[in-house]
């Protein structure tokens, strides 16, 4: 990955712990920083359909819980 892409995603990733939300930007529900985190991201999927799998799985596992 390209460096300047990098700190754009640290930087973008880092929001919602700037605006006090979280204390690791893995921990906002919304962000794709678990998917760097963990080393799942998949640069041939693509961010946005790997981001939607995971709201996907977000909302199996919510709906299991009511």
């Amino acid at each position: 990955m390209m460096r300047s892409h990098v700190q754009k995603l640290d930087y973008i990733h880092g929001n919602s712990v700037r605006a006090g939300l979280v204390a690791r930007p893995e921990d906002y529900r919304w962000s794709s920083a678990r998917l760097y985190e963990q080393g799942l991201y998949d640069e041939d999927r693509g961010l946005a359909e790997q981001v939607l799998a995971l709201m996907e799985t977000e909302r199996d596992w919510l709906q299991r819980e009511r």
